[in-house]
This record gives structure tokens, sequence and C-alpha cells, in this order.
């Protein structure tokens, strides 16, 4: 994750009714590797736990699933703005593609 996740935006694992493990798991992912989260049910307790599917992930919390979206945005659009910085100022090669060209690729 390129960014730090902001404290209010991370809920912390905890054992929780299961039904509500389940709408957890089904509308947040983990906050450390943006990976799916797993439900995990405990018989003795009745109780349910949310866990991340990545092996070896340390699972500090979840995060929304919009919020990942909202994140992804935003660094896709820092990612165009530092490679057309980087191609002005000679560090990347341009594509040699004509403006027309590149137009007709994107379908226009």
């Amino acid at each position: 994750m390129s960014d730090q996740v902001q404290a209010k935006e991370v809920l912390t694992p905890k054992q929780m009714d299961p039904d509500e493990a389940r709408k957890l798991a089904k509308a947040c992912v983990c906050s450390d590797c943006w990976g799916e989260l797993t439900v995990l049910f405990d018989w003795r307790s009745r109780m349910s736990t949310v866990s991340c599917e990545t092996r070896g992930c340390p699972q500090h919390g979840y995060v929304s699933r919009k919020y990942v979206e909202r994140a992804e945005a935003k660094s896709s659009g820092e990612l165009v703005e530092a490679r057309t910085a980087l191609q002005a100022n000679g560090v990347l090669p341009r594509s040699g593609k004509s403006e027309s060209q590149l137009l007709k690729e994107m379908g226009f």
C-alpha cells in the first residue's frame, strides 16, 4: 500500500456475531494488503472473527472497498501525472506515436 491508511478508516479485528462478520467480509478488505477477507467461526464461543486470506499478512484491520477504490483512482491519476512530467523532462522516452494514433488505439 503506497499511502498510510488514516487511523479512523481502519477497523480492527475482534470477535463478532457471525452475520456481522459475513457483512464485514463482503464490504471490506485487509487494511495491509487489500486482500480478501474470510470468516472464521468458533464453535465454542459461537462467535466469528474476520481474517485476511493472504498468507503471512499481519492484518492490522480492515478498510472499506470504497476506500480502496478511491485510493486506486488517486494513484492512477498520480501515475499519469508522474509519467507525463518524466517524459517532458526527458527521463522517460515518449511513446513515438502521433496523437491520432494514440486516440485510435483508445477507440476514438
